[in-house]
């Protein structure tokens, strides 16, 4: 039986039955984001920053429902699985800095040194910013990041 019904029955107001009826549950399931960072040549690299984060809408800042970090290993791979906890209202990934495996980013720049891409439907194209909002409708699911970092 469906939420609304159950409430109907029970006597709850139709107003406090619509609100209910309207918000969107979160999943069950953790959400996976998993990913493989390369140099250039192809070559795994070791030891690259990321997280995803959530948070809850207040007022004009959020405050955080969780956060979680992960390095990528030897074969340059991560994989970050999380449950997005009831209340959240947007998530985040980040390709977080460490100075000694990469230098803080200057924009798609990192120090001079390197550019950093995303792979989109088999291509990589070159990154504008260093996180991505994952919508709700992908919560619950597995999203692949997979990035290119390149000497210039």
């Amino acid at each position: 039986m469906k939420r609304r019904q159950i409430l109907k029955l029970l006597g709850a107001s139709p107003l406090a039955t619509l609100l209910l009826a309207c918000e969107s549950p979160v999943p069950r399931k953790d959400t996976i984001v998993t990913g493989t960072v390369i140099d250039q040549d192809g070559m795994p690299l070791k030891g690259v920053p990321f997280n995803f984060n959530g948070d809850k809408k207040t007022g004009s800042s959020g405050v955080p429902t969780f956060s979680v970090d992960a390095v990528t290993d030897s074969l340059g791979q991560f994989k970050i699985s999380q449950h997005v906890p009831k209340g959240t209202d947007s998530t985040w990934f980040f390709l977080e800095r460490n100075e000694e495996i990469i230098p803080i980013f200057s924009e798609i720049t990192i120090n001079g040194n390197y550019k950093v891409s995303m792979e989109k439907d088999g291509k990589y194209q070159e990154l504008h910013g260093d996180f991505f909002e994952i919508p709700r409708d992908k919560w619950g699911k597995t999203i692949t990041f997979n990035f290119k970092y390149k000497k210039i």
